[in-house]
């Protein structure tokens, strides 16, 4: 019965050491990112701030504080994409006013216009935005 619990015991140790080594292992091969990127994934509360009506888009990055899209944008809620790495937004989003989408790249850091009033028919406006797909009203 000890003999047992002995060779148990040394192959839980055996196991557990495997583990942490594969871990570890795993953690030395992944590719560190280049400057001015990040892997981060995008999540509201943690590092996209979006309050509601008429706010600012604010993202948070190794400590520091992006506004994306200012209060005078009238920016509508961003919808993150699903691999956490972009998000896309329309403004301004105003019942009165024309809007564009945009596009916010996480791990370039950069903002675009992606759809411009220009390439709408007259008098329509993106409604909202689907992943990349735009609705039109």
């Amino acid at each position: 019965m000890m003999r047992h619990r002995v060779a148990l015991a040394v192959l839980f140790i055996f196991l557990v050491g495997m583990l942490i080594t594969a871990c570890s292992s795993q953690q030395a091969d992944s590719p560190s990112p280049e400057p001015g990127t990040s892997t981060t994934a995008l999540s509201f509360g943690e590092n996209v701030i979006y309050a509601g009506e008429g706010p600012e888009i604010i993202i948070i990055q190794d400590g520091e504080r992006t506004v994306i899209s200012s209060i005078d944008d009238y920016a509508s809620k961003p919808l993150i994409a699903p691999d956490g790495q972009r998000l896309t937004y329309i403004a301004p989003f105003e019942f009165e006013m024309p809007g564009e989408v945009w596009l916010y790249d996480h791990t370039k850091r950069t903002t675009g216009k992606i759809a411009t009033t220009s390439e709408f028919s007259s008098g329509k406006t993106p409604a909202d935005c689907c992943g990349l797909t735009i609705s039109i009203f």
